[in-house]
C-alpha cells in the first residue's frame, strides 16, 4: 500500500513539475584552438569599451587576427572561423610563430571579440595522437610548474610540430627566471628536442588543464560566467568543463582490471587516471569529472559564491561553529566545538548523500559497471582485508590490501592530495599518506564528503587506516570499484520496448491515455533507492540503463526530486 501511494505522489508530481534547462557556458569568454589564416594592422587603431569589475575602460587595439578553428575547449562557438582585436605588442609575436594557437578571447557588448589577458592569451599547442590537443612545458612561454611536472605525459606527435627554435630560444632568454636559475635551464633541455629549426616537446599535459588554469587565474576575475549547471559565478571562480578535450581522454584512459576480493563489489587495480598500481593517477574534486590546476573552494563546481550557498548535493543547513571560553590557570582561551566548514554552509536542500551518476568521476572515464565506491564499501574493504605497508618496486610506498576471504590483493600508493596550499602526503620526511574518494556525503559537515584515509603509521598517527570527513573542494584519488548489477539492469531491459514520450519544456504537460501508459511503464523499471532519510536516490540509474529516452527519464527524475524537496521540508519542520 505505501508503495502505491508513493508512485501516485510521483505521478503527481511529474504533472505539476517542468523539466528544468541547465545552461550551457556562456561565450562570454571562449578559450579557441585553431591556425591563424590572416593578420590585419588597424591602420588608426580602434577604440574598444571594456569592463572590469572596478570600472569602464577604453583600449585602443591595432591588429584584427582571423583564425581557423579548429575546436573550441572553452565556451560556445559554432562557426569554422573567428575575427578578434588585440595588440600586437601583447602577443609578442606568438601569432606569427605558432602552427596552432590556443586563444583566450573576451566578447564585448558589441559583440566583437578581444584578447584581454595580455601576455597570457595565447599558447602553442600541439595535436598528440593519444592524448589530442596537449600543451607544453614552456607553452606561450609560460612554465606552469605544477600542472605541467604533475601532468606530463611523453608525447606521441605527427612530424612537423613545434615551434621556431631561434625564436623560442631568443624569447626565454629574455625572462631571468628562465635564463639565469639552472633549474629551469634543465627542465627546457629534458622537456624539449631542438633541431636546426624547431624545438620539439617531448613531454606535455591536456590543454584541459591549461584552460582551468588561466580561466580561474585572469577570466573570472572580470566576468560573470554561467557554469553548466547554471549558476553564477561573478568574481570569484568557476568550474569550466572542457567536454571536447574530455571526450579524448575519455576514449584513452586505461580502464584497471577487477580484483575479486570476496566483497559486494570488484576493486580496481589502480587509481583512477594510472595505467598502473604503483601510479598516482588523478585528482578530482567530489562530484567533478575533470582534474584542475588549482583546488579551492572558489573555484569549487557546486558553490553559486555570489550568493554564497551550495547548489547541490545539500543535507541540510550546518550550524554556525559553536565558540566555548575554557579558563585555563586564569587564561580564557576559545575553543571551537565544532567543525569549521571550508565551503558555505547554506543551500536548497535537496536529500542528495550519494554522486550521482553523472558527477561520478570514474562512470563517466570507466563507463558503465564503473564508479566510485560507497563509504560502505570501503568499510567493508577496511574490515575483511590484512593492510600491510608496502616499498611497490622499491620506491613507491603505500598498502597492501589483503581479503580474509579469499587472499586475493591489491595496491594502494600513498598519493598525497591537493588543497589550495598545494599538495601534501607525498614527502617522506613529512608525512605519507592518501585520501581515497567515496561516493557519500558526510552527514555531520554539509561540505565534506567521506573518504578512506592511509597514514603511515611511523609517524605515530593514532589511526593508520580509517574512514574519514575531507572538503569535497580538494583534489584526492579515485580508486574505482566494478557493480555487476549496473550493468545487469541495462542488459534487462535492452531487448525491452523503447520508452518516449514527448514533453515540451516550460509547459504544464498535459499527457494523453496512452502517454500516461508508457510512463506507468517507465516508473516500473525504476529501482527505488532511498536516502538514509528516506529520500529518494536515482542516482544509480541512467535513461540508457532503463531503454528510454533522456527526455522521459529525466521528466521522472524531476518528480522524485520535487517529492524529495516536499518531504524534506516536512523533515526540516520536525
Amino acid at each position: 500500500m505505501k508503495r502505491l501511494f508513493s508512485v501516485a505522489f510521483i505521478a503527481l508530481a511529474l504533472l505539476i513539475m517542468n523539466g528544468q534547462k541547465v545552461s550551457a557556458q556562456t561565450d562570454e569568454v571562449l578559450a579557441v584552438i585553431g591556425n591563424v589564416v590572416s593578420i590585419e594592422d588597424v591602420p588608426d587603431g580602434e577604440e574598444l569599451s571594456l569592463y572590469n569589475s572596478q570600472k569602464t575602460y577604453k583600449i585602443y587595439y591595432s591588429v584584427l587576427v582571423n583564425l581557423n578553428v579548429k575546436e573550441v575547449a572553452y565556451g560556445n562557438y559554432a562557426n569554422d572561423s573567428i575575427t578578434f582585436y588585440c595588440k600586437i605588442a601583447f602577443a609578442n609575436y606568438k601569432l606569427q610563430n605558432y602552427d596552432n594557437i590556443l586563444c583566450f578571447l573576451k566578447k564585448i557588448d558589441d559583440g566583437k571579440y578581444v584578447a584581454d589577458a595580455l601576455g597570457n592569451s595565447y599558447f602553442d599547442v600541439y595535436e598528440d595522437n593519444n592524448m589530442g590537443w596537449v600543451a607544453a612545458a614552456f607553452s606561450g612561454e609560460n612554465y606552469l610548474p605544477y600542472t605541467y611536472t604533475t601532468n606530463k605525459k611523453e608525447l606521441s606527435l605527427s612530424p612537423g610540430q613545434g615551434v621556431d627554435a631561434k625564436y623560442f630560444k631568443e624569447r626565454l632568454s629574455l625572462k631571468p627566471e628562465y635564463s639565469q636559475i639552472p633549474s629551469y635551464k634543465l627542465e627546457l633541455d629534458n622537456a624539449y628536442t631542438f633541431s636546426d629549426d624547431l624545438a620539439i616537446p617531448k613531454y606535455g599535459y591536456p590543454v584541459s588543464y591549461l584552460v582551468d588554469y588561466i580561466i580561474d587565474k585572469y577570466f573570472v576575475k572580470h566576468t560573470n560566467i554561467s557554469t553548466d549547471n547554471g549558476q553564477k559565478i561573478g568574481a570569484v571562480g568557476t568550474y569550466s568543463p572542457v567536454s571536447t578535450v574530455n571526450e579524448r581522454i575519455k576514449n584513452k584512459l586505461k580502464t584497471p582490471d577487477k580484483t575479486d576480493l570476496g566483497l559486494s563489489v570488484e576493486w580496481g587495480s589502480f587509481n583512477l587516471g594510472a595505467t598502473k598500481p604503483e601510479e598516482f593517477g588523478g585528482y578530482y574534486a567530489w562530484g567533478e569529472i575533470e582534474q584542475k590546476a588549482v583546488y579551492t573552494p572558489e573555484n569549487y563546481r557546486w558553490v553559486n559564491r555570489t550568493e554564497n550557498i551550495l547548489t547541490k548535493y545539500v543535507v541540510k543547513e550546518e550550524e554556525q561553529p559553536i565558540v566555548t571560553n575554557i579558563e585555563v590557570n586564569g587564561v580564557i582561551t576559545s575553543v571551537i566545538e565544532l567543525y569549521d566548514p571550508i565551503l558555505p554552509t547554506k543551500g536548497e536542500i535537496d536529500g542528495k548523500t550519494v554522486l550521482e551518476s553523472s558527477d561520478d568521476a570514474a562512470t563517466f572515464y570507466l563507463g558503465k559497471g564503473w564508479r566510485t565506491p560507497t563509504a560502505e564499501e570501503i568499510q567493508e574493504l577496511i574490515d575483511n582485508c590484512e593492510w600491510t605497508l608496502h616499498k611497490r618496486n622499491g620506491e613507491i610506498n603505500g598498502y597492501i590490501a589483503k581479503s580474509k576471504i579469499n587472499g586475493q590483493t591489491i595496491f594502494f600508493p600513498f598519493a598525497g592530495w591537493w588543497s589550495s596550499n598545494g599538495r601534501f602526503g607525498t614527502d617522506q620526511n613529512v608525512q605519507l599518506e592518501s585520501y581515497y574518494m567515496s561516493s557519500t556525503l558526510s552527514t555531520v559537515h554539509i561540505d565534506a564528503s567521506l573518504a578512506l584515509r592511509l597514514r603511515d603509521p611511523k609517524f605515530e598517527n593514532e589511526r593508520d587506516i580509517f574512514i574519514d570527513t575531507e572538503s569535497r573542494c580538494e583534489g584526492i584519488s579515485i580508486r574505482p570499484v566494478y557493480d555487476p548489477s549496473l550493468v545487469s539492469l541495462a542488459e534487462k531491459y535492452k531487448d525491452s520496448e523503447f520508452l518516449h514520450v514527448d514533453i515540451e519544456p516550460n509547459t504544464t504537460p498535459n499527457f494523453t491515455e496512452e502517454e500516461n501508459i508508457i510512463i506507468g511503464k517507465a516508473l516500473s523499471r525504476i529501482d527505488l533507492r532511498y536516502t538514509k532519510d528516506g529520500l529518494y536516490d536515482l542516482s544509480h540509474l541512467s535513461a540508457a540503463d532503463l531503454n528510454m529516452s533522456e527526455e522521459l527519464f529525466n521528466h521522472i527524475k524531476s518528480g522524485f526530486e520535487y517529492t524529495n524537496t516536499l518531504r524534506g521540508r516536512g523533515l526540516q519542520k520536525k
